[in-house]
């Protein structure tokens, strides 16, 4: 999937996730938004997009007041913030590719 990250001054983290399936004729985008985020820890050079992302892991650190972790592993390299909450949401769309051409 590919990425990329938008972030706002009131502490909230945008992510966007794409991919597309040319076998299935199916583009999906998820986006997921970090409320009250902060970056905890980052090793990870993001040049136009983000790289491929590999895995993700969410863990609860703190139930009072409730506090997250979210960590994105990529090839190469991770995110992890810290965060009051996620929001997720998944858009999928079928599309038409043009027949491929063999030259």
């Amino acid at each position: 999937m590919s990425g990329r990250i938008v972030s706002t001054a009131d502490r909230l983290v945008i992510l966007w996730f794409s991919k597309m399936d040319r076998d299935r004729g199916l583009w999906t985008q998820i986006q997921v938004t970090l409320v009250g985020a902060r970056l905890k820890r980052a090793n990870l050079e993001i040049l136009d997009t983000l790289p491929q992302l590999r895995s993700y892991d969410i863990k609860v650190i703190s139930s009072e007041p409730p506090r997250r972790e979210f960590k994105l592993d990529f090839e190469p390299g991770s995110l992890c913030y810290e965060c009051d909450d996620i929001v997720h949401s998944k858009f999928s769309r079928k599309i038409v590719f043009e027949p491929r051409v063999d030259e």
